[in-house]
């Protein structure tokens, strides 16, 4: 019998909220989990035209490492509330 691999579908605000606070660029993010070009090209194309992410559970785990986050942040149906940082009053 034939494993199929498990996929995780990354919620699109969630994974832009990861690439803002991890400071990475979708096209760094693809480079870092594909090997293949068809694979990357995917990939930039569905973040590019606003889609959920769907990603198998080992790229999804070398995702949570490379944003130096839990695994279960890419589980979240919406980013959390991040309050503004204080103003800076040196002058």
């Amino acid at each position: 019998m034939e494993k199929v691999p498990l996929k995780i579908n990354i919620r699109r605000p969630v994974f832009d909220w990861l690439l803002r606070s991890g400071g990475w660029t979708s096209k760094e993010i693809s480079e870092s989990l594909f090997t293949k070009r068809i694979e990357r090209e995917g990939f930039l194309t569905a973040v590019n035209n606003g889609r959920d992410i769907i990603i198998p559970l080992e790229k999804a785990e070398k995702l949570a490492e490379l944003l130096k986050r839990p695994l279960s942040a890419l589980f979240l149906s919406s980013p959390p509330y991040e309050p503004p940082l204080p103003k800076d009053f040196r002058g």
